[in-house]
């Protein structure tokens, strides 16, 4: 019994297309201003190590606010009193998120782009395909990456948290304030690390996509569009 592929329906054929298009967008408009604007991030007076705000207690504000409290209020309130989110870090997080997620969701529009245009297994002639793959791998390490710095981020808060409840248990201890101080500048620094990662990134991407063009959208010499 002879078996014979389906056919292609026509909305599979559309939605390549459209996938097509998307990428030639990204890769003549998108891409190319990413690594245009990201660069400039250096230059963002957010990302200077200068202006990092240094640990703040949430009774810091309310003190600044009122009149000087009584002796029970302030015995009060030590006992209540909690270090809050680095606000120059937040600001920084605010940024980078977006872009990091952006960069992930380009990255897997591209990486079913090539996987779309990866031609039937044959023997032979398959140096445009380890072209694709290795292409596909590249990108793959970007998403892993992209996942790190996410999975950092959620790292910071959480260990942070364990020395503020340490700061809580015992607030004499000054050494626990200046580890909160450490820890915040370490994390800033990882962040003006990222901010200069994320360009390199896009410009990356750009340059292997744009060199191996032909070998993307052609892997075989004899292949003409035999996926749809």
């Amino acid at each position: 019994m002879k078996f014979t592929a389906p056919a292609i329906p026509d909305h599979i054929v559309k939605r390549k297309e459209k996938l097509n298009d998307e990428v030639h967008h990204l890769m003549s408009t998108t891409i190319p201003e990413k690594v245009a604007h990201l660069t400039q991030l250096e230059h963002d007076p957010r990302f200077d190590l200068t202006r990092l705000e240094p640990p703040r207690s949430s009774n810091d504000a309310t003190e600044a606010e009122g009149d000087e409290p009584s002796a029970k209020r302030k015995t009060v309130d030590r006992a209540m009193d909690v270090i809050v989110p680095n606000a120059s870090i937040k600001d920084i997080y605010a940024i980078l998120k977006p872009e990091l997620k952006f960069l992930l969701r380009i990255c897997l529009k591209v990486s079913v782009w090539i996987q779309l245009l990866i031609p039937r297994v044959e023997d032979g002639n398959n140096f445009g395909v380890s072209v694709q793959e290795t292409i596909l791998e590249e990108i793959g390490r970007i998403q892993q990456d992209i996942g790190t710095y996410l999975d950092q981020f959620t790292r910071y808060h959480l260990n942070r948290t364990k020395i503020i409840s340490k700061s809580i248990k015992y607030p004499p201890i000054g050494d626990i304030y200046e580890a909160i101080r450490e820890m915040d500048e370490k994390e800033f620094l990882n962040l003006q690390i990222i901010s200069g990662e994320l360009p390199n990134y896009y410009h990356s991407l750009f340059d292997i996509l744009v060199k191996n063009y032909a070998k993307i959208t052609c892997p075989r010499s004899d292949h003409h569009g035999s996926m749809y």
